[in-house]
């Protein structure tokens, strides 16, 4: 039975003050295959062997909410069938960058973490501090099924040493009020131009047919997912190879060309004028109180935020897109398991043993009966089958019981070996799009590059960029302005940055 830690307060302690800030996204479905779970299924080169004594694996984990109660029946199950105790240490959102950074400084940490992939971290791994795990894939059935495309991203010099959340690469949408469209007579917009028309529509003409001008065109937070739709534009997703040469998005014509949108939303109020400030929960929640008309999310938010919707707005209708087709056809942001990873310390774990066993853990925790027990709970209390479907019962008790340990467990976030979901259409919708979209992926040309610049100083640097973007649409910069931001960012290290990326990858392709 497990014996887990009281979740920890808030660590006032910095060692590094740009670390992770891990974002979790609970998306509710999955593209499941359907398989027939078995009790006896076990992966094949290093499983965990009944014989042997339960392996004791202690874990630092994020707890996005209240975490589950000790001794729950779903971990009970995982022992269980994995020949496992284990022992995992709770610690809330607000305080787990202080706490792994902490660990890291002190060297004292569990014999699994789950981190963001950050700079830090990247430095830590190229150190040695944590197992490479990438000659040992082979050996395990699940782990080596993953698409090679997730660990490529999260190699450090050609080496892997973590299991990514191989989540959908492609989710990045816009959410809207697809009631408000049709009562203004347009269309999902092709462009920015339609987009723009979509916004003012939304701001300006009452699309909720109450009367009165309290309505916004988009909520917006920060400019965190601007190149969500530079890349819609037909620009690069951050970074792009161009001719042998690194380019990075903020130097482009359609770079610009969003953020003159962009500028033309906030000056025409169009709009929230706190964007820079303003937080997730402040823009979703004018969302679903009706006030907003659109959002930046991963489409499978889109049912999420209509169930919050229609409950003080019943007749809602929500939809997403997540690409134009105009002016370059389909391009949709492609992300690649840049948020969270599992890393195995040396420091915790001494033998190549104890190293497989762990593995065996993981590559366990994908097969049918675990992934549909983490994705789907347990049947009879969190869903009921339907149609060879799980349909989820008590969606609240499997948010308070399953949610967070799905997300710090289970690798395999498409779900790959799960009973399929019977779903809201929206969710349905949801799935086909994060696997049709994969061939319209534009994916960051730096995330498979090295430099020690940016480890370094890269949050430093993009920080420039952020804040001059920031400054322009809200016209305290002009054209010129930025641009003297950009020179500023490659005299203080950007240019550094750039050669290093090159050179890995001029390395990389034996150039």
């Amino acid at each position: 039975m497990s014996k887990k830690q009281k979740v920890l307060t808030p660590v006032k302690w910095m060692v590094v003050a740009s670390m992770l800030s891990m974002i979790i996204a609970c998306s509710t479905g999955g593209n499941g295959s359907g398989t027939t779970v078995s009790k006896t299924a076990n992966s094949e080169g290093n499983a965990v062997k009944k014989e042997e004594k339960p392996l004791e694996i202690t874990m630092a984990a994020l707890a996005a909410q209240e975490p589950p109660a000790d001794g729950n029946e779903i971990e009970k199950r995982i022992e269980e069938f994995t020949n496992t105790k284990l022992s995992i240490q709770w610690i809330p959102l607000a305080a787990y960058a202080d706490k792994i950074n902490l660990m890291i400084a002190s060297g004292e940490l569990p014999k699994v973490v789950n981190v963001s992939y950050t700079p830090t971290i990247q430095s830590a791994m190229k150190s040695g501090m944590f197992w490479e795990i990438g000659p040992h894939l082979s050996k395990f059935k699940n782990l080596s099924t993953f698409s090679k495309v997730y660990y490529d991203y999260t190699e450090i010099d050609g080496k892997v040493y973590g299991i990514p959340s191989s989540r959908p690469i492609t989710r990045q949408s816009l959410i809207y009020r697809s009631d408000w469209l049709k009562n203004a007579g347009l269309k999902e917009p092709k462009n920015l131009e339609e987009l723009y028309q979509v916004l003012k529509a939304f701001t300006q003409n009452d699309p909720d047919k109450n009367g009165v001008n309290d309505t916004v065109g988009l909520a917006l937070e920060g400019l965190g997912k601007l190149n969500n739709i530079v890349v819609m534009h037909g620009g690069p997703n951050r970074w792009t190879i161009e001719n042998g040469k690194l380019v990075p998005d903020f130097e482009t014509k359609a770079y610009m060309d969003v953020l003159k949108f962009m500028k033309r939303l906030y000056d025409e109020k169009l709009m929230n004028q706190d964007f820079a400030i303003a937080t997730r929960a402040q823009t979703q929640g004018s969302f679903t109180t009706g006030k907003a008309g659109m959002v930046q999310a991963v489409s499978g938010n889109a049912y999420n935020l209509y169930a919050l919707l229609v409950k003080p707005v019943p007749q809602a209708e929500v939809d997403f897109f997540t690409a134009f087709t105009e002016p370059k056809g389909k391009k949709v942001v492609g992300e690649i398991n840049t948020e969270t990873l599992t890393l195995i310390p040396k420091s915790s774990v001494k033998t190549e043993e104890e190293l497989l066993r762990i593995l065996a853990f993981f590559d366990k925790l994908a097969e049918p009966e675990m992934a549909t027990l983490l994705a789907r709970g347990i049947e009879g209390k969190h869903y009921k089958v339907e149609d060879g479907k799980a349909l989820t019962t008590d969606g609240a008790l499997f948010l308070k019981e399953v949610s967070d340990l799905r997300n710090q467990l289970l690798k395999t976030w498409i779900f790959y070996n799960t009973m399929p979901p019977k779903q809201h259409a929206l969710l349905d919708k949801s799935d086909r799009s994060d696997q049709d979209d994969e061939k319209y992926g534009v994916y960051d040309a730096s995330k498979v590059l090295t430099s020690a610049t940016y480890m370094e100083r890269g949050k430093e640097l993009e920080q420039i960029i952020t804040d001059a973007a920031t400054q322009f649409i809200m016209g305290k910069f002009d054209e010129a302005g930025f641009t003297k931001e950009i020179e500023k960012w490659h005299r203080t290290g950007g240019d550094k940055m750039m050669g290093e990326f090159i050179a890995d990858y001029n390395k990389k392709n034996k150039k």
